[in-house]
């Protein structure tokens, strides 16, 4: 099993250092130990810019994402972010995610079906040859009416 990030971070010394910025809603991770990094002192006030190669800048929904992921893998304890460690609920509604992911794809792949399935049905002869004398005068009286707004204008 991997080992956690809370045990990885008590066996090193600081080499990161994170600032959330509240304004722009973004994460930047500082490398203390990248060579860029020793010409600031302090990383609160010193303007570092963000393409420095010891800065890593996230946004704040790909930091959550990162986090989920993290305990989704078992790397991140839910505790740690102070998330409930109630492994039977979180198994509860993983498996209750699954069974409605496949519901819908039911649902979608029988829609589909239903679609496909779904023809005009063809008449008789009789039907047919009705349908064409109606569309026929319908036709011509489309073109009568035409011709006489033509001669009144």
């Amino acid at each position: 099993m991997p080992s956690t990030l809370g045990e990885d971070m008590a066996n090193f010394p600081e080499r990161y250092v994170v600032i959330f910025e509240e304004l722009t809603k973004t994460w930047r991770i500082y490398d203390l130990r990248h060579p860029e990094m020793r010409k600031f002192q302090d990383l609160e006030n010193d303007d570092v810019p963000d393409d420095n190669p010891g800065v890593k800048v996230i946004n704040e929904l790909e930091f959550a994402k990162l986090v989920a992921e993290a305990i989704d893998k078992g790397v991140l304890l839910p505790s740690v972010v102070g998330i409930g460690t109630n492994v039977e609920e979180i198994t509860q509604l993983k498996k209750e995610k699954k069974t409605l992911e496949d519901e819908l794809a039911t649902a979608r792949s029988m829609a589909n079906a239903s679609k496909q399935e779904r023809k005009v049905p063809q008449g008789s002869e009789k039907f047919e040859l009705k349908r064409h004398a109606i569309d026929t005068i319908y036709k011509m009286t489309v073109a009568e009416d035409v011709s006489e707004i033509i001669e009144n204008t």
